[in-house]
C-alpha cells in the first residue's frame, strides 16, 4: 500500500488512501512474556472456573504467587477474549415483553 521507495512522499499516499499519517509508522509492541505467562493461565483458570471475574481471578493468580493487579487482568482478559469489551448494560425489560412489565407496575400502584 505504502511504498517508501516511491517519489511521492508518505504523507502524500496516506492522504491519497485516506489513512492516518499515524498508522504508516506505528509499529506494534511486541507481548512482555510476563504477560504471556498470565495470560496462559489466566485461560487456564477461565475452563476451571469460568464464572469468576476479574477480582476473583486475580485473587487466584495473587494466590499463585503471580502478583498481578484488577486492572491488569481485566486488560488481559479483554486481549484473550475472556469478557467482551463493550459490555452493554442488561436490564430485566429486555427479557420479558414490555406490556408486561406495564401491567405489573401498574398494579404495584
Amino acid at each position: 500500500m505504502i511504498d517508501r521507495e516511491h517519489d511521492l512522499p508518505v504523507t502524500r499516499q496516506a492522504k491519497v488512501l485516506n489513512i492516518s499519517r499515524g498508522s504508516v509508522y506505528y509499529l506494534p509492541r511486541p507481548v512482555p512474556p510476563r504477560d504471556l505467562i498470565l495470560m496462559r493461565r489466566m485461560d487456564e483458570l477461565h475452563m476451571d472456573y469460568p464464572f469468576a471475574g476479574t477480582r476473583m481471578l486475580c485473587g487466584l493468580l495473587n494466590n499463585e504467587g503471580l502478583g498481578v493487579g484488577r486492572k491488569h487482568v481485566a486488560t488481559l482478559m479483554k486481549k484473550i477474549g475472556a469478557i467482551k469489551a463493550d459490555k452493554e448494560a442488561v436490564t430485566y425489560e429486555k427479557f420479558v415483553d414490555a406490556s408486561i412489565w406495564k401491567e405489573a407496575n401498574a398494579l404495584v400502584k
